[in-house]
């Protein structure tokens, strides 16, 4: 198991380097978010994921269904969480 700051680190130096690749790039960087979450629910990777996905999805680089995805993973993890909850249920309802 990484570190959950060696695993942002890895993502954000990915992000700089397939950033400009389009739709190869972004499924790389998914697929890097998602190795992460496999190994342990990181909470500080989840919610760079889910900002990630928005990001995408506002610049309409993937699916409503796959933001819908990310979200009901990220509400795995804050969804009884009383202090961070709000800020996945406001966007997810």
């Amino acid at each position: 198991m990484l570190p959950e700051d060696m695993w942002l680190d890895w993502i954000k130096d990915e992000q700089m380097c397939l950033g400009a690749e389009g739709r190869e790039g972004q499924s790389q960087i998914i697929a890097l978010f998602e190795k992460s979450l496999n190994d342990y629910k990181y909470r500080r990777v989840m919610k760079k994921y889910f900002k990630f996905m928005l990001k995408e999805h506002d610049n309409k680089q993937c699916s409503a269904s796959d933001v819908r995805a990310v979200f009901e993973k990220c509400l795995e993890i804050y969804a009884l969480d009383y202090e961070n909850s709000h800020k996945f249920w406001a966007p997810y309802l």
